[in-house]
């Protein structure tokens, strides 16, 4: 039995509890209620057991009321909530990983977003790859020349006019620009949008296209 505590389509897999599918208390219960369901409808054999698969993102901090937290994965494996824990964040930070790696620009990055959830998500998985993750707005007019950078709006298109902006205006490298993207459709805007570039700007864009990440595309 899967269940999903992840966040759906939004990039990242990283949101707030109340963005995902299911809480841990629905995911749990939904866990007991189909097991009973199984038993006492002679689905299950003998030998038979329900393996309980919770794909969640493991290191969101679980909170108490007075404040305390930990990460889900050790509030889960205490209680016996689940058999087989999936991080749903792990895919898509591997993605972001192999991005900034093979720009060949060290390890520091620059990410450009609105959402600070977000922000503190990628900084900190990150910081146990050994990256530095700095706010765009607050780096210098160098750093965004030279450094990767990573950019998140609240939806696919502004994701994507960022992008635009900051290549056409000449802000950032075109060969370490990547574009954090909710939706399949966004790879084929940024696709049209290389080929609507300055020449100069897009002859530097790897493989002819802005570099993305994709979420739905991984998952």
């Amino acid at each position: 039995v899967e269940a999903d505590s992840s966040v759906g389509e939004q990039a990242l897999a990283l949101g707030a509890e109340s963005c995902c599918d299911l809480s841990m208390q629905e995911s749990a219960q939904g866990f007991r209620l189909v097991a009973r369901l199984a038993r006492a409808q002679g689905a299950l054999k003998p030998g038979d057991e329900v393996v309980r698969v919770l794909l969640a993102d493991a290191k969101r901090p679980a909170r108490s009321g007075g404040g305390a937290t930990v990460p889900l994965r050790t509030f889960v494996e205490e209680r016996g909530e689940a058999d087989i824990i999936i991080d749903a964040g792990c895919p898509l930070i591997d993605a972001i990983h192999a991005w900034a790696a093979g720009t060949k620009r060290g390890r520091r990055l620059l990410f450009r977003t609105e959402n600070a959830e977000y922000f503190l998500s990628v900084k900190a998985r990150l910081a146990a790859r050994g990256w530095r993750v700095e706010d765009f707005e607050a780096a210098g007019r160098a750093a965004r020349r030279t450094l990767p950078v990573l950019v998140y709006e609240p939806s696919t298109e502004d994701t994507v006019n960022s992008i635009e902006s900051l290549l056409s205006a000449g802000v950032v490298d075109p060969a370490a620009a990547c574009a954090l993207l909710d939706r399949t459709s966004g790879v084929d805007e940024l696709r049209q949008l290389a080929a609507r570039l300055p020449s100069d700007v897009s002859a530097r864009l790897p493989a002819g296209q802005v570099a993305a990440v994709c979420s739905p595309a991984i998952y």
